[in-house]
This record gives structure tokens, C-alpha cells and sequence, in this order.
């Protein structure tokens, strides 16, 4: 008899089924029609999603949550250990007087490459190159200091008096190598050549960072 009974307990279950929602086309998109209280309550009835299902679900969600707090309570502890530090430049007032005699090569009265040396805040071996264009020229400036090169370059406003020119204008600071690997500046220069030797006197002046 219990087996009978069982049997036909078993007969009278049946498979679950997921209802179906209609779906319409509408401008090419889909419309669903949303399911109603009563549909959504006979859907649970029947057993689609047991209470079983139900608190696996919502545990998953609260161990899922309490993982990604642990983590960004990590990242935050690793953060204060080690806090990031910005590196400030440096910056440094320039004045250095250059003197140059030794000339390299040159082309006529319009391009002069000489060598010399500055004194001042770098005491370095320099390089000068100017360029002559009636009133107007260009310079450009190396300086080997022991701790790396500085190199800049501008434009100048050239002026002819007798046997010396006078010269002045902007030079900027736009390379350098060792400490002065970023080094950038916008500093001011003016000096003289004689004009039968070429015999340069410059002084550059302002502020650089680096």
C-alpha cells in the first residue's frame, strides 16, 4: 500500500515549467509584456525557484561583497604604507658670464662657432654659435657642467657700432643631459663681438628649473 501510494505520489508531480513571456515587435525593437502580480506569484507557487535556490543566491551576493571590501580595505592599507610622493623641481637663478675667442669655424661675417668658458653658477666649458642677419641673429648656447650638459637656444637683435656689435635677446633653456635631463629656462642674454676676431663676451641671466 505505502508503495502505491508513493507511486502515485509521483505520478501527480509535474515537471517544472518557466512561463513564457510574450514578445512584439515595435520600430524594431522588442516589447515585452511585463508579467503581472498574480503570473509572478503562481510562477514561485509552482516551484521554479525553491527557497533553497533562493538563500545560495543571496549568499553568493553577500560573500561576493564582503570579498570586494576586503580588497579595497587592502588597497587602502598598502596605500597609506607606501603614499605617493611628488618630486618638486628645482629651480636655480642663473648668471653666468661666457667668454668665447677660440672660433671652430665660421662663414663670413654671418656665422661664427667658437669655444670658451662661463664663470658664474655653472663654471663650465661653453659653446657658442651666432648667426648674423643684418639687425637680426641667433644664438645658441652649450654648457659642460660636471653633473651634465645644458643646451638653449633664442633669437637676437644685432646692432653694429665701429669695430664691436652688441647684441641681446631671450635664450632658451630647451635640453640637457645628466642632473639637468629636464631642465627648461627662459633666460635673458646680451653681450658684444669684436667684429675683426670674433672675440665674444655674453652674459645670460634668469631663472631655469630642472
Amino acid at each position: 500500500m505505502r508503495l502505491a501510494a508513493t507511486t502515485g505520489r509521483l505520478r501527480r508531480l509535474r515537471p517544472l515549467s518557466v512561463p513564457t513571456v510574450p514578445v512584439a515587435m515595435h520600430n524594431g525593437e522588442c516589447k515585452g509584456n511585463e508579467m503581472s502580480d498574480r503570473q509572478a506569484s503562481l510562477f514561485l507557487k509552482r516551484g521554479s525557484l525553491s527557497s533553497r535556490s533562493t538563500a545560495s543566491v543571496l549568499a553568493m551576493v553577500v560573500l561576493g561583497g564582503a570579498a570586494a571590501w576586503g580588497a579595497v580595505g587592502a588597497l587602502a592599507q598598502r596605500s597609506a604604507r607606501h603614499p605617493l610622493t611628488a618630486i618638486a623641481a628645482h629651480t636655480v637663478s642663473v648668471r653666468e658670464a661666457v667668454h668665447a675667442s677660440e672660433v671652430i669655424s665660421r662663414q663670413g661675417n654671418s656665422f661664427v662657432n667658437e669655444r670658451g668658458r662661463g664663470t658664474g653658477t655653472f663654471n663650465c666649458p661653453a659653446q657658442v654659435q651666432v648667426r648674423i642677419s643684418y639687425t637680426n641673429g641667433s644664438i645658441d648656447l652649450t654648457c659642460l657642467t660636471g653633473s651634465g650638459s645644458l643646451s638653449g637656444g633664442g633669437k637676437l637683435s644685432y646692432f653694429t657700432a665701429g669695430a664691436t656689435a652688441t647684441f641681446t635677446g631671450t635664450l632658451a633653456i630647451m635640453h640637457g643631459t645628466g642632473k639637468y635631463a629636464h631642465a627648461r629656462g627662459r633666460l635673458h642674454v646680451e653681450g658684444s663681438m669684436v667684429r675683426k676676431t670674433f672675440a665674444l663676451s655674453a652674459t645670460v641671466d634668469g631663472p631655469m628649473s630642472y
